[in-house]
């Protein structure tokens, strides 16, 4: 007991000196996945820190506006930080795009005000991911919000389905000498955050965020696995951001490290791929493309 506590310590103290500032809740807008006609797909009130993870796909068969809206009867400051990707056809492409922009402006918070509103032009089959995440100074203020195509309409949703408690997957990895191979799993289902009533599948919005503690200088292999089929994977490890595809195993990069010290491994898992992925710390060259 002692000994977890002392972890549950070091980690927080970790996410502090690397900046890793997560909201308390995830709103999941996804379900329905496809809008088929005009009309809202989320209509949510939430308190507190929160972050809007969405994709959506328009099977309209028509060219259309998809809103996203976030607004608030009471005048209060708030920092935010967001991306979007698409509109594309492809999933998996707008996943990986949606990765890479939100990790580059993950440590940039900027301050705004309400409304916060996007309008979108989404071609037929076309597919919208975001995240906006928003951190009120007033934590007993509502917050609503919309997602709706062309225009709101009146709908009835289980809070409880869309909106869970956010709870980072944190570990330390010790990487000691004569260690081989090391396994990053990302999306794995023992995981899964679940609020009572519902699961999180895939734990979309989710971070994973890993400290390596290198005790032993020298090159490491970094390797993507596709375990569940066609996905991207898109990771800061440290200060440098890499972005990849498979369908199966690929190598990423080999990395040196000068000097032993704990190094920051931070991804979450991308829409449009499928889950588990793995990425490995591989210490001598046992795998090549």
């Amino acid at each position: 007991m002692v000994l977890a506590r002392r972890l549950s310590l070091f980690l927080f103290f970790l996410s502090f000196v690397f900046c890793s500032i997560e909201p308390d809740k995830i709103i999941f807008s996804n379900e329905p996945e496809s809008i088929v006609e005009d009309g809202s797909v989320l209509d949510i009130q939430v308190t507190g820190s929160f972050r809007l993870f969405l994709s959506h796909v328009n099977r309209t068969n028509r060219v259309g506006n998809l809103y996203i809206q976030i607004t608030s009867s009471e005048d209060s400051k708030f920092k935010t930080r967001s991306a979007l990707a698409g509109p594309n056809k492809s999933e998996l492409f707008v996943g990986k795009v949606l990765g890479e922009r939100f990790l580059i402006t993950y440590n940039n918070l900027q301050e705004s005000s309400f409304p916060l509103e996007w309008k979108v032009r989404m071609p037929t089959q076309d597919v919208l991911s975001g995240i906006v995440d928003v951190f009120p100074e007033n934590n007993q203020a509502i917050y609503r919000v919309q997602i709706f195509f062309e225009k709101p309409s009146l709908i009835q949703l289980d809070y409880n389905q869309y909106v869970f408690m956010n709870k980072t997957v944190s570990k330390i990895i010790k990487v000691s000498k004569g260690d081989i191979r090391h396994n990053l799993m990302i999306g794995a289902e023992p995981g899964y955050i679940d609020n009572g009533h519902h699961t999180l599948i895939g734990n979309y919005g989710v971070f994973y965020e890993y400290y390596i503690d290198f005790s032993e200088i020298g090159e490491y292999q970094l390797l993507f696995t596709a375990n569940g089929g066609p996905a991207s994977c898109v990771f800061k490890f440290g200060d440098e951001l890499f972005s990849v595809y498979s369908h199966a195993d690929k190598k990423i990069k080999t990395v040196t490290i000068n000097r032993p010290g704990i190094v920051r491994f931070l991804t979450f898992p991308l829409p449009g791929s499928n889950y588990p992925t793995t990425v490995t710390i591989v210490k001598e060259r046992v795998y090549t493309n």
